[in-house]
């Protein structure tokens, strides 16, 4: 019995201590100063340490590679497959690793001519590992779309069936398990591109899957709980059947699921419409948003979630599915009623001044 408490003791004595979990590499992508990526402009990741470049390998894919459970579709083809940093560059596209390890660029040009414009997403492969090996084991996906040099004050006509769409951003990276949903109401003025938008929060209306892009699954929160805001910018024509809009950078500040308070500062929208060709000839808007820093909680003193960079599309509804009472840009008043009935929170500009297109 001696024996045997010996030789335990033993065995624990030369087991090891308890260590510190040391956690693997984690990635984010950088937004650029203004939230736009141009050609010129490296795409640039961020570790959370320092990391093997052995082991640092990407890839780039349109998003219309990916299906609606974010899986790759069998016959999908990459922009860039497999370019791992020890190895670059990859044919014209140079990829490389700051010295002290913690951050990587990626050149867009050429890369992504023929794809500007168009949503587009860079995956960072599951065996990323840092300086001692660990490795991460998951793959992470960052959004981006690069922007055409925008035209100012140049005509564009628009074709849209109502100008109304309803918008889903998946925000589930940086807030877990949450959705912005929007109906905006887009107007362009066709001399000049200018671009107006009202923003009103929306809600499922039914046991919707939370990731639903159909328009009909929501409906705008025209209540206590709900807000709209305002967003103007650029539209520029990209083809004959696409366009490219671009919104001014502004702050946002709402409560998310009428409770939530959160702050998306230095906000922009970026999307390529394509009248008539989503789903059922409805007009279609896929796109990124951005911002620099993603705050939540009590303003006094709110969580920095850091930058983060979000796909959202946006689909049409038919003149029939508009909501009564929805703030609307060529109402006098879009809210105030509203507000005064309601306390819904009406963020647009005061006075205001119907348009850009309203006759």
């Amino acid at each position: 019995m001696v024996r045997r408490s010996l030789a335990l003791l033993l065995a624990l004595a030369a087991a090891p201590a308890c260590e510190t979990y040391d956690p693997p590499p984690e990635t984010s992508l950088v937004i650029p100063s203004g939230g736009q990526w141009f050609p010129s402009t490296p795409l640039t990741l961020r570790f959370t340490e320092p990391v093997d470049p052995a082991t640092l390998t990407v890839s780039v894919w349109p998003t219309t590679a990916l299906d609606a459970e974010n899986f790759l579709v069998d016959d999908a083809q990459p922009l860039l497959a497999d370019c791992n940093v020890a190895a670059a560059p990859c044919g014209e596209t140079t990829f490389s690793l700051s010295d002290d390890g913690l951050t990587a660029q990626l050149s867009l040009d050429p890369l992504v001519t023929g794809w500007i414009g168009k949503p587009l997403f860079v995956q960072v492969h599951e065996d990323l590992a840092d300086l001692a090996g660990r490795p991460r084991r998951v793959f992470d996906r960052f959004p981006f779309q690069v922007s055409p040099e925008p035209s100012t004050n140049e005509p564009v006509e628009v074709n849209l069936e109502t100008g109304v769409v309803a918008m889903v951003a998946d925000l589930t990276s940086v807030l877990s398990g949450i959705y912005l949903r929007i109906i905006l109401d887009i107007g362009i003025d066709p001399e000049t591109g200018e671009m107006w938008m009202i923003g009103t929060v929306a809600k499922l209306n039914g046991d919707h899957p939370p990731n639903t892009t159909d328009p009909l699954h929501l409906d705008p929160r025209l209540d206590g709980e709900g807000w709209a805001v305002f967003f103007s910018g650029q539209v520029t024509k990209v083809s004959d059947e696409e366009y490219f809009i671009a919104t001014d950078t502004a702050d946002l500040h709402v409560k998310v699921l009428g409770l939530i308070d959160v702050q998306l500062k230095d906000l922009r929208l970026e999307g390529l419409i394509k009248p008539g060709q989503g789903p059922d000839g409805r007009d279609l808007i896929s796109g990124t948003l951005t911002s620099s820093k993603v705050l939540m909680g009590d303003p006094a003193d709110p969580t920095d979630l850091a930058a983060a960079a979000a796909g959202w599309t946006a689909t049409g509804l038919r003149a029939s599915e508009i909501v009564d009472g929805l703030p609307r840009l060529c109402d006098a008043a879009p809210c105030t009623q509203l507000a005064a009935d309601t306390g819904f929170d009406c963020q647009l500009p005061s006075p205001w001044t119907p348009g850009p297109d309203c006759q």
